[in-house]
């Protein structure tokens, strides 16, 4: 206990010293430099930066994989005779957009998704099937990924 009391005083004193300390002209000046320039390099350069236009949700290979449009309905019928119907909604669906590159901002890619889901929800009101196609262009490659998830 008492060595802890004596290592907070340590900090409190050595804290409250540091900012009484009396810099000169050149050292406040020095200092100041250190933490605006780097700041101004990243937020004003506007030549270093770019506008990268990116499509919307547009997949003919998803598309032709999951070809299903918003408003369908789908009817599952069991071996024993029963009837599931799931009534599909368009949830989601990317439009196309801009993004900036440059120093202050990360280079992302492209992303676009379209999603479905039911009309039918659950007892904690999610959708009983959802499915989320994904269109995705790296900004390092030219390789486009495209994935699919689901969560029923």
């Amino acid at each position: 206990m008492p060595f802890e009391h004596k290592n907070r005083s340590i900090i409190i004193y050595l804290g409250k010293n540091f900012f009484m300390l009396k810099y000169t002209v050149p050292s406040k000046a020095a200092i100041f430099l250190i933490f605006t320039i780097p700041f101004f390099l990243l937020t004003a350069c506007k030549d270093c930066s770019k506008k990268v236009p990116c499509p919307g949700y547009e997949d003919a290979m998803l598309d032709a994989w999951f070809p299903y449009t918003d408003k369908q309905v789908l009817v599952f019928k069991s071996n024993t005779n029963l009837f599931d119907t799931l009534q599909l909604f368009l949830a989601e669906s990317t439009t196309a957009y801009d993004y900036t590159t440059g120093l202050g901002s990360t280079n992302r890619g492209c992303f676009a998704n379209k999603s479905f889901a039911t009309t039918k929800k659950d007892s904690s009101y999610y959708a009983t099937f959802r499915i989320t196609l994904s269109s995705v262009q790296d900004a390092y490659s030219t390789t486009q990924k495209r994935s699919a998830h689901y969560l029923f």
